[in-house]
């Protein structure tokens, strides 16, 4: 049975028809994140359909403060402590804000803030882009 609002050709939908609702889905996918980091960021989906965030100008960051723990011959291993968020926008219905895990993570309860997960390689093992995004756990999400 077709949707009431579908036309259909006489043996279910039209190329046409598919082509919409591919387009739509193209679209509501680039236009649902904001790209926070300074790096362009490529999400690979499918069988290889690609979307490019470009950054937005809109840099978020972690400010952080360190101290040395060790030291192995001249070298200095330190420990880091996450600070403040710095640069978050305010949430905006229906975007999500792409950003370094280091600031998903130092945001636990903005289920708006994701961060590139699923490396995609190419033939060299060089990172190419990601197949999905991550987001912080919420109970939210079984529901």
């Amino acid at each position: 049975m077709s949707h009431p609002s579908s036309v259909e050709g006489p043996f279910g939908p039209t190329p046409a028809d598919i082509a919409a609702v591919e387009e739509s889905l193209r679209r509501k996918t680039q236009d649902g994140f904001v790209n926070c980091t300074p790096h362009e960021i490529r999400l690979v989906v499918g069988e290889g359909e690609e979307f490019t965030f470009p950054p937005s100008g809109t840099i978020v960051r972690v400010e952080t403060d360190s101290e040395p723990v060790l030291h192995v011959g001249r070298a200095t291993i330190m420990t880091e402590f996450p600070g403040k968020v710095v640069g978050l926008p305010d949430p905006i219905p229906g975007k999500f804000f792409i950003v370094s895990a280091m600031v998903r993570v130092a945001c636990p309860d903005r289920l708006d803030v994701v961060s590139p997960g699923a490396p995609m390689r190419d033939v060299e093992g060089r990172i190419i882009g990601c197949g999905a995004f991550i987001v912080n756990f919420s109970p939210a999400w079984g529901e």
